[in-house]
């Protein structure tokens, strides 16, 4: 019996994923184990492998197009095994509207369906693949990519008129594409108009709506583009900015090491680790910070776990560590690098969910920055480069400070400035007590 490919879910934020390659054709032969293709997603990119093996009955997301978690890619089966027209439809599920999933439905279950759907979908939260509830002028149901109705929007292109070479007769990315090609008139009439009515919004102070994101980009890049973006129209982002103390816990630091020498015991007093532990003590004193909101509800979370952005070579990944509170620093080191050597290596297991992020720029030398929320957390802290600088003491004396600059980026819609404000305080006065951290 042919088994679905399931498009896998990476974490709590991730609605959708890209399918970027095929690495098998339809037809093939798989075993169990062996990567079918490859996908992104949030802010990894990886292989999904088949689960058993056999043929590779049927391909229902194209290379180029995304679709929701948990929906299915691909079926798998017995050589010669028919997948049936309800599982290789657009949606991988039967057609709710009786027509029993196939491409073709009379007019008025078309237009029925179209009064059901007449919602705008969300761009980050609807799945790529579905069929459109619109129906052509010979009453047949249109099925079309997400990224395909993106561009026929943009381009103000009628897609009734494109012909489509995916399963059902669906419209690809590709088939919009060439459309574009051979009727830029059609492409340039709506561009004009929309340069037009963009002008008048300026005009009269109105703010334009935001492009779709991710345009002209693929793979792991593309997904972060949308991230971003999302990210800034969907929330109200406050940055703000101080430098803590961090001599006496650096000092004390060096001192543990050079008694304890360069084993596991000194490497878990890395700068990172440190601040996890030290974020973590934060947050239990101001847990408002530690929560996420998706637009609609806002929820504070028991756990705190925090991801801390890695640089990888095409792009980033926030690995996170689960359940920080109580754990100790070597505890804390040990989950840290686990979870980012399996990022470096394209690891796409589920994490746990993120509550705070932690970015540092401090290695490249920057001070201060504004980060980007890794929505739907409400908070990230931006952490700069050391910097000294000499000051008088409470007697007068003149000595050299150690300092780090953080920026910690709020979400003002259920974040106050002044809540900000306070747990920087707190994390400033943490790292200034070493053994605050240490213990």
């Amino acid at each position: 019996m042919a088994t679905e490919v399931l498009m896998p879910k990476l974490g709590l934020t991730m609605t959708e994923g890209l399918v970027d390659e095929w690495y098998k054709n339809e037809g093939d032969a798989v075993k169990k184990g062996e990567a079918l293709c490859s996908i992104s997603s949030e802010k990894l990119s990886g292989d999904v492998e088949a689960d058993d093996d056999g043929t590779l009955l049927k391909i229902l997301v194209a290379a180029g197009d995304s679709t929701a978690v948990k929906t299915p890619i691909a079926y798998v089966g017995d050589a010669g095994e028919t997948v049936s027209a309800a599982a290789t439809g657009p949606t991988g599920e039967e057609d709710s509207s009786g027509a029993g999933g196939g491409a073709d439905t009379d007019a008025g279950a078309g237009a029925g369906a179209s009064g059901a759907d007449a919602t705008d979908e969300d761009d980050f939260e609807a799945g790529a693949r579905r069929a459109n509830r619109d129906t052509s002028g010979d009453g047949k149901r249109i099925f079309i990519s997400k990224v395909a109705e993106k561009m026929a929007k943009k381009h103000g292109i009628d897609y009734s008129k494109v012909k489509g070479t995916g399963g059902h007769g669906r419209i690809t990315k590709r088939d919009m594409k060439a459309y574009i090609e051979s009727h830029p008139s059609d492409a340039d009439s709506q561009e004009a108009s929309s340069e037009g009515a963009a002008a008048d919004a300026s005009a009269s102070g109105a703010v334009a709506a935001p492009v779709t994101a991710g345009e002209g980009l693929t793979g792991m890049r593309k997904i972060i583009a949308q991230n971003m973006m999302h990210s800034l129209h969907s929330t109200a982002q406050l940055t703000l900015h101080r430098k803590v103390n961090v001599t006496d816990l650096l000092a004390t630091v060096s001192e543990i090491k050079g008694n304890v020498g360069p084993g596991d015991e000194a490497k878990a007093l890395s700068m990172n680790v440190l601040l996890i532990k030290a974020v973590a003590i934060a947050l239990q004193e101001h847990p408002s910070l530690n929560a996420h909101y998706d637009g609609h509800e806002y929820e504070q979370c028991d756990d705190v776990n925090i991801g801390v952005a890695v640089a990888l070579d095409d792009g980033l990944a926030v690995p996170t560590v689960p359940n920080v509170v109580g754990q100790s620093l070597s505890q804390l080191r040990t989950v840290f690098h686990d979870r980012v050597d399996r990022a470096r290596t394209g690891d796409i297991d589920t994490l746990a969910p993120g509550t705070f992020t932690i970015t540092n720029l401090g290695t490249d030398g920057i001070e201060y920055f504004t980060p980007v929320l890794n929505v739907p957390e409400v908070a990230i802290l931006g952490v700069g480069a050391q910097s000294t600088r000499l000051t008088l003491n409470g007697e007068g004396e003149i000595e050299e400070v150690v300092e780090l600059p953080l920026s910690l980026t709020i979400d003002h819609q259920t974040v106050d400035g002044r809540t900000g404000a306070e747990f920087l305080s707190t994390l400033a006065d943490v790292l200034a007590e070493p053994y605050r951290v240490l213990l």
